[in-house]
């Protein structure tokens, strides 16, 4: 009699590991659903995290991603509205902004960014802000902040070319890249 209980035990046993894998297999299975895409997954966290800024940011990243800037925005700003110092979702809203061309309101947010959350060394946003001031006509400015990108960053070869650009554009002969 011990050896059946014994072997009724052990089909319990399997069963109960059988059914246990099975949940778990299942929901990796629908939690993979949402890891599909960066829209999908952030989407699911801004429903599970409302009064996160980090997953609104993100979720603006997602749609950045895919040029869908006016939705980006909206993101963006509903981070900042959470956390008004998010130096990234400044930064990002800045990128959106440059994206539907509306230079000034991009070298607003870029300046938020860097001068009203303490983020100075950081030289995308000095090469954006350059971007945005050259393309306006401020080629002056423009050297600045893309020097200012290379101070930060000496690698930063994005920088480096904006910079011999403006120079050209201004005429100054200098077209070297003066470290």
């Amino acid at each position: 009699m011990n050896s059946r209980n014994s072997i009724n035990y052990r089909y319990i046993e399997v069963i109960v590991l059988i059914a246990i894998v099975s949940v778990y297999g299942l929901a990796t299975y629908q939690r993979n659903l949402i890891w599909k895409d960066d829209l999908t997954l952030w989407s699911d966290v801004v429903k599970k995290s409302p009064e996160n800024a980090r997953p609104y940011n993100n979720l603006g990243r997602a749609y950045l991603g895919s040029k869908a800037y006016l939705q980006a925005i909206t993101y963006f700003e509903k981070a900042l509205r959470l956390n008004p110092y998010f130096s990234y979702a400044r930064y990002n809203l800045g990128i959106a902004y440059q994206g539907l061309q509306l230079y000034d309101k991009a070298i607003t947010e870029y300046k938020k960014a860097l001068y009203g959350t303490g983020q100075p060394y950081f030289a995308d946003i000095h090469n954006n802000l350059g971007v945005c001031y050259f393309i306006t006509g401020r080629t002056d400015m423009a050297i600045e902040e893309f020097r200012q990108a290379i101070r930060i960053n000496p690698y930063f070869s994005d920088a480096h070319y904006n910079l011999g650009i403006a120079y050209k554009a201004k005429g100054s002969g200098t077209g070297r890249l003066n470290k």
